[in-house]
């Protein structure tokens, strides 16, 4: 007969009672299966680049993704991370940050040996044109900025250097270069040189050879030229610009024909420019609106009549009076309108009138234009004498 063991705070529990306590007594599962949920690239927290607050962890869910890190590490001989790749990175749950996934599976470029050669013989090219020419920019410095002291933009020496560095075949200069001009003067000239900012953060830089009562007298001359160009009349700055734009409105050749065209501008570019400055206060008003559009060939229309006394007909000039008269047909108001030099007299109106019909009658060849109730009538003769006689009046 076989013998039956048990365990005795088990015996005496009915069978549901057995189970639970097997199922609170079983170990719990491994998670040995899965990995820390750290970056499997750079195995620490990262923090984002310019932000206090840390980069979140992204765990590997497509298997795409396992593939390309498995390419870049065969690619780099990575052992380390081919040991976590024996592993599927998606059923162990791997985790990384965005940026080092992007930097680690980041193609590098296969160059040839050839290729490689003639980079670093063009990079040694560079270093020796770029070691050439601040050896000149030093013996400038010497020779011509320390005996000669002023105050200076450190910008005009890095202008220098890349002119130097142009004149040796190099085109392209590589930031590092401007970026260390300073530190290398430092360097080379320790303390003949002092630096200082101003309020626009523009780097300045002076000898050591310029002595306070330099500075002193510079100031001095300085405030007095201030001075003298503060106590420039505002008018004789007016005075100029009328005499300049006046100047601009006579010596034009504007040939006008007869009768006058309507369609071309006689209004100059600098008037034109300095009516756009005057009505927008901008000095550089590419894309002016139609409004100042509008006025600004109004105004200078009046001008350019007004300088020329009238020899010069702008288009305003000559079709304004003829709408005025279509209008109202009052004279009186077309002779208000020329005095005040927005057009011209009613007597050249009506030799324009005139000067237009005449080009009309000689554009028709044969024919004289009739109204369409007009007709050629045939007059009956009796005895040599006409019968019946029609007369016509036409008035203008």
């Amino acid at each position: 007969m076989p013998q039956h063991v048990y365990h005795e705070e088990v015996f005496g529990l009915d069978p549901l009672q057995r189970s639970s306590s097997r199922t609170r007594d079983a170990p719990s599962r491994p998670t040995s299966r899965l990995y820390d949920k750290i970056c499997i690239f750079c195995q620490k927290p990262k923090y984002i680049k310019g932000q206090k607050s840390r980069e979140p962890l992204m765990q590997c869910l497509e298997l795409r993704a396992d593939d390309t890190i498995r390419k870049a590490a065969i690619k780099k001989c990575d052992l380390r991370v081919l040991a976590l790749l024996s592993r599927d990175l998606v059923a162990a749950e791997g985790n990384y940050h965005k940026t080092c996934y992007k930097e680690y599976t980041r193609r590098v470029s296969s160059t040839s040996s050839s290729e490689v050669q003639q980079e670093e013989s063009e990079a040694a090219d560079y270093e020796e044109t770029e070691r050439q020419a601040y050896e000149e920019l030093f013996m400038h410095v010497r020779t011509e900025f320390l005996p000669n002291p002023e105050i200076l933009p450190l910008t005009d020496l890095t202008a220098r250097l890349e002119r130097s560095m142009n004149s040796h075949g190099i085109t392209k200069i590589k930031p590092s270069t401007k970026k260390h001009v300073r530190r290398k003067l430092e360097s080379e000239l320790e303390g003949s040189l002092h630096f200082v900012s101003n309020e626009k953060g523009r780097v300045l830089l002076y000898p050591d050879s310029l002595s306070m009562d330099d500075l002193v007298k510079e100031a001095h001359n300085m405030k007095q030229y201030l001075r003298e160009a503060q106590s420039i009349k505002s008018m004789d700055v007016l005075t100029k610009a009328a005499i300049q734009l006046r100047n601009q409105i006579k010596k034009q050749d504007v040939q006008q024909s007869w009768p006058p065209d309507t369609q071309k501008s006689v209004i100059p570019e600098a008037v034109t420019k300095f009516l756009y400055t005057l009505l927008t206060g901008d000095t550089e008003c590419a894309n002016p609106s139609e409004r100042v559009q509008r006025l600004a060939a109004s105004f200078g229309s009046d001008l350019v009549f007004a300088v020329t006394c009238g020899k010069t007909k702008p288009p305003k000039h000559i079709l304004l009076p003829f709408a005025v008269k279509s209008l109202t047909g009052n004279t009186e108001l077309i002779r208000s309108l020329n005095r005040l030099g927005h057009a011209i007299s009613y007597s050249q109106v009506e030799e324009i009138d005139t000067a237009l019909c005449v080009q009309k009658l000689e554009r028709s060849a044969e024919d004289i234009p009739l109204p369409e109730d007009m007709h050629p009538v045939d007059i009956g003769l009796e005895d040599g004498r006409p019968t019946k006689i029609n007369v016509f009046f036409g008035f203008q």
